[in-house]
């Protein structure tokens, strides 16, 4: 189970993790030009959130033609633990 108590952000994430992340979006279809990217860890676990470009500042939520979506990444295997949009 992923620890999510302490969130911190980062400056990158391995390339492994980047990878599952982009793989991810591509079967989505995301383009990610349209997006800028944060990166945070936990004591377990990458993630790699999205935030359109589009979105005025301040707004919660997603665009409803650009859903924002986060990827958390196993940091040990890399496996995919979890993709979430939001609404």
């Amino acid at each position: 189970m992923t620890s999510t108590s302490r969130v911190w952000p980062v400056p990158s994430v391995p390339k492994e993790a980047l990878a599952e992340f982009e793989l991810q979006m591509q079967s989505r279809g995301v383009d990610l030009s349209e997006y800028d990217l944060l990166l945070e860890e936990t004591e377990d676990s990458y993630i790699i959130a999205t935030s359109s470009k589009r979105k005025p500042p301040r707004m919660r939520g997603s665009l409803p033609d650009h859903p924002d979506y986060e990827v958390v990444v196993a940091k040990e295997s890399f496996d995919l633990i979890r993709v979430s949009r939001a609404r």
